[in-house]
C-alpha cells in the first residue's frame, strides 16, 4: 500500500510515526521518571529524618552535663598527670611498707590504724603514723627495735610517755622514711 501513496505522503506518515514514536518515547520516559522518585522520595526521606534525629543526638550528647564531667575528669586526670610527674618516681609502696610492719608484729601487738602522710609538698619527708595497743612495755620496745632495722625506716620515734602504763598500753609511734635516690 505504500507503494500507491505519492512521495509527499509517504514523507508525511514517515514524519508522523517518528513523531508518534518520540512522542510515545517521551511519554514513557516521563512516566519511568515519575515512578523513580516516587519510589526514591520515601528512601531519601527516611535517609534525611534519620541523619536529623542523629545530629541531634550527638548535639544533644555534647551538650550534655555527662559530656562537660567527661571533659572536667579529662582534666583532673591530667592534672594529676602533670604532678605525678613533678613529684618523681621516688614513691614508696604502701602495701610493702605495711607488709614490712605487720612481719615485726608480733601476738602482743595489736595495731590499730596506720596513716600515710607528706608533712608538706615543699619538704619531701614522708611519715608513716602506727597507732595501736601493746600487752606491755617489753614487746613495745622489741616492736619498735624491729621497726628500726627496716631499711625503708630513716627513724622510729617511740615517745616515752608510751610507757606509762605497765600493761595494755596504747601507743602512737611515727616513722620518717628515707628519701629515695633517684638512679
Amino acid at each position: 500500500m505504500l507503494r500507491l501513496l505519492l512521495e509527499s505522503d509517504k514523507e508525511a506518515i514517515k514524519k508522523e510515526y517518528l513523531f508518534r514514536f518520540l512522542n510515545m518515547l517521551l511519554i514513557y520516559i516521563t512516566l519511568g521518571v515519575f515512578i523513580w522518585s516516587f519510589a526514591l522520595v520515601p528512601s531519601f526521606l527516611f535517609v534525611k529524618t534519620e541523619s536529623d534525629i542523629l545530629s541531634q543526638q550527638v548535639e544533644k550528647q555534647n551538650n550534655s552535663k555527662l559530656a562537660k564531667d567527661r571533659e572536667e575528669l579529662k582534666k583532673t586526670v591530667f592534672d594529676l598527670n602533670t604532678k605525678i610527674r613533678v613529684l618523681g618516681t621516688d614513691e614508696y609502696v604502701v602495701s610493702n611498707l605495711i607488709r614490712k610492719i605487720t612481719e615485726k608484729q608480733s601476738g602482743e601487738i595489736s595495731i590499730e590504724n596506720i596513716s600515710f602522710a607528706n608533712i608538706s609538698s615543699l619538704n619531701p619527708v614522708r611519715t608513716l603514723e602506727l597507732k595501736g595497743r601493746a600487752d606491755n612495755r617489753e614487746s613495745l620496745l622489741d616492736f619498735s627495735n624491729e621497726l628500726e632495722g627496716i631499711e625503708e625506716f630513716e627513724s622510729v620515734v617511740l615517745p616515752f610517755s608510751n610507757f606509762a602504763s605497765n600493761e595494755n598500753i596504747p601507743f602512737l609511734i611515727t616513722i620518717e622514711l628515707k628519701e629515695k635516690s633517684h638512679e
